[in-house]
Parts: C-alpha cells; structure tokens; sequence
C-alpha cells in the first residue's frame, strides 16, 4: 500500500491537477497540518530554490527550437458524410424493427414519458434556496507580459515569451506548463 506521499509523487507524473486535487484532499481528509507538509517535502523545496535564471532558461530551451501549430478547421465534407451516415442507420434500424417493432418502442418511449414525474414539493423543500447577495465574489486582477502594473516580486515583462496571469485571492492555485522537454540537456532533469 502506497504512502500518502508516495501517491502524491506517482500522481505528478500523471496528473496536471496535483495541486488543486492535493490541497481539496487535504481540507477535507487531513488530520493534522503535518499531512500537507507530508505531501511537499524537501524535493519541491529544490524547486523554490531554483533561481529565476534556471526558469527562464528552461523557457528558452523549450521554445528556442521549430514549433508546430494545429489548427482545427471545421470539414463541411465530414460533416456531411456525418449526416449521410446517421441516415443510413436510422434507415436500417427502421427496417429491422419493422412497423411492429417502431410502435412497440414507440409505445415503450410514451410509457417512459408518462410515467416520469417531478420530486414531491416536499424533498425539494428541503433544499434551501440560497440568497444571490450572499455570494462572495473573489477579486481578480490580471497581468500579461505588456501590463503596466506587474505582480509583486513577479514582473512578466522581463518574460521573453507571451504571458497572463491572474491573481485571485484564493488558497487554490492551478498552474499548467506543458513542454516538449526532449531538447532540455539531462543534466537539467
């Protein structure tokens, strides 16, 4: 059985959402403040210690090579060929039903109609309806790499590549880097 530490390292690998997961796990499953400090230990601070030009090198390396964008475009062919499809086997399954076959579904989807009904006023009353004032909404300010106001400590500008960040006040943080890190030397891994 895998230790609580041990689970939170084997999902890095395969998941973008430790963070967000980790700490919602954490207000509601943890016994004590020390479960959280058990899931970043010493190995993530190695990464704060990293200094800002070790980031921004790696920023470099990632996008300093031939890059490759997809662009989905809509196919007006596709989508006919789609349709054409869906055609045919409606057409198909009508002919394997036969004419019995479409009323006794027919007659099986007007029971199922029929027979649908709401929840009494009773269980939906034991739903309290919440006030729209009552809802907090948490600030927002956003920054990009041509912002004249910058985050403290965080200044985008000096970012060689395009950038957004928005700062909630919130005890939440997701944050997503996805890199094709083949050309990075080992030694930086």
């Amino acid at each position: 059985m895998l230790s609580l530490k041990e689970k939170s390292y084997a999902s890095l690998e395969t998941s973008a959402e430790f963070s967000v997961s980790g700490a919602i796990k954490d207000a509601i499953y943890s016994r004590s403040p020390k479960n959280w400090e058990e899931i970043f230990d010493d190995d993530f601070d190695d990464l704060l210690e990293k200094p800002r030009e070790y980031w921004v090198g790696l920023i470099r390396t990632a996008f300093s090579g031939p890059r490759v964008r997809v662009a989905g475009v809509p196919s007006e062919e596709y989508r006919d060929r789609l349709a054409e499809e869906e055609k045919e086997r409606l057409r198909r399954q009508k002919e394997e039903l036969g004419e019995d076959g479409m009323r006794e579904a027919g007659e099986r989807l007007l029971g199922a109609i029929s027979s649908a009904r709401d929840p009494p006023a009773s269980v939906l009353e034991t739903f309290p309806l919440a006030d729209t004032e009552s809802i907090r909404f948490l600030p927002l300010t956003s920054y990009n790499y041509t912002s004249e106001a910058q985050p403290d400590g965080f200044d985008l500008r000096g970012m060689p590549y395009r950038f957004h960040l928005d700062e909630v006040d919130s005890q939440y943080v997701r944050f997503s880097v996805h890199l094709n890190v083949t050309s990075f030397p080992l030694e930086d891994w």
